[in-house]
């Protein structure tokens, strides 16, 4: 019986490095994708667990956008700060504020566990959801109260700013303690829902 034929392509698929797997993984901007590629064939599946970190935060980057980085990271980080530590608090906001204005954008996440990873992207991914809600039921109200029409879909700038105003909502509520007010200090500007980023 004759041996089966093997293409080409599927010999330089064969011989690809785990590495290059590794960055095929590490483009998806979301975790389905990931699995439904681990799933498919066990190239990938070796791939992932030696390339851990480097998946994981890629994927990270992608979902989220440069400019809300910062402060998805820094809600990240709230969770695990003492809140009752005005230094702790203080360096996380001034770290945030940096990253916030400065040009350098190529962010490098740590080694985390894949639940921290998980978590950090479902956050962003309730972020979305909660922008999506707030523009089906503002808009229709900005309609009726100033008689004005407009598309129901919001522009990258206006979901930016939506969903900015979110992170730093929910940033604040977590770093806030009854009783124990914060300071009038500068790094808390991060903060400002009114300030403009620039």
């Amino acid at each position: 019986m004759q041996a089966p034929t093997v293409t080409p392509v599927a010999v330089s698929f064969f011989k690809l490095t785990r590495h290059i797997f590794a960055e095929i993984l590490a483009s998806f901007d979301n975790f389905q994708d990931l699995h439904a590629a681990m799933m498919s064939h066990r190239a990938f599946y070796h791939a992932f667990k030696p390339h851990r970190n480097f998946i994981l935060s890629g994927i990270i980057l992608n979902q989220i956008p440069v400019n809300l980085f910062p402060l998805a990271w820094a809600l990240f980080e709230a969770k695990t700060v003492d809140l009752l530590d005005n230094d702790a608090v203080k360096n996380l906001l001034e770290k945030l504020n940096l990253d916030l204005i400065s040009s350098q954008r190529n962010f490098t996440l740590p080694v985390l566990p894949t639940s921290d990873f998980v978590m950090i992207s479902k956050t962003h991914a309730a972020v979305q959801d909660l922008r999506q809600q707030f523009a089906k039921e503002t808009i229709p109200l900005f309609e009726h109260n100033f008689g004005v029409s407009r598309t129901t879909e919001l522009s990258p700038n206006e979901a930016t700013r939506i969903e900015r105003a979110l992170y730093r909502f929910q940033l604040a509520s977590d770093l806030y303690v009854p009783g124990h007010p914060w300071t009038p200090d500068p790094s808390y500007k991060s903060l400002d829902w009114g300030e403009r980023e620039k």
